[in-house]
């Protein structure tokens, strides 16, 4: 909302966080929440709660940004893509095979007048490898305002808690 203000005309806002899961102990959370090491059709919890777009924390937020700039929210739309690796990767949470998902991206696509016009975007993987054409970094927030002027920032966070995850500190 902030680097919002800085534009006379907001054509579209896409935010992105970028996440590193490499150093993330938990199987719990990188299997059967996340669904890395997974084949790319099967089901996972995550999907499953962003998939109920209007019972989603991240729906609030998107709720909340269209409220900060005083615009009527219409639909939102919810997809997911995943990427797999070619080759077995070893991290912290245990053995990734090949053929598995390796990095995820969720978006939330909101309209405005039947325009899309807010995005909310979340790259989780755990290499760089696999969807290179996807951003990368280890915690990172990149918010791109299109209209006059256009603007894009990164925020990159370090940390040395929480598995090196400074996105989940922050937020």
């Amino acid at each position: 909302l902030h680097m919002s203000r800085l534009c006379g005309r907001i054509d579209h806002l896409h935010a992105i966080e970028v996440v590193d899961m490499t150093r993330y102990p938990s199987f719990h959370l990188v299997r059967e929440i996340m669904g890395f090491g997974l084949p790319p059709d099967a089901p996972s919890a995550i999907d499953a709660h962003m998939g109920d777009v209007h019972e989603s924390a991240f729906y609030l937020s998107m709720r909340m940004i269209a409220d900060g700039l005083k615009v009527e929210l219409g639909d939102v739309e919810y997809s997911r893509e995943v990427a797999v690796t070619d080759e077995p990767i070893s991290i912290a949470a245990g053995e990734i095979p090949a053929g598995t998902v390796a990095a995820v991206k969720f978006h939330y696509r909101g309209f405005i007048n039947e325009r899309p016009a807010i995005t909310l975007e979340w790259i989780w993987r755990i290499t760089d490898s696999v969807a290179p054409e996807w951003p990368t970094g280890d915690s990172r927030w990149i918010l791109r305002v299109e209209g006059n002027p256009s603007i894009e920032s990164s925020i990159d966070i370090g940390t040395t808690e929480d598995a090196g995850r400074g996105t989940s500190i922050a937020v």
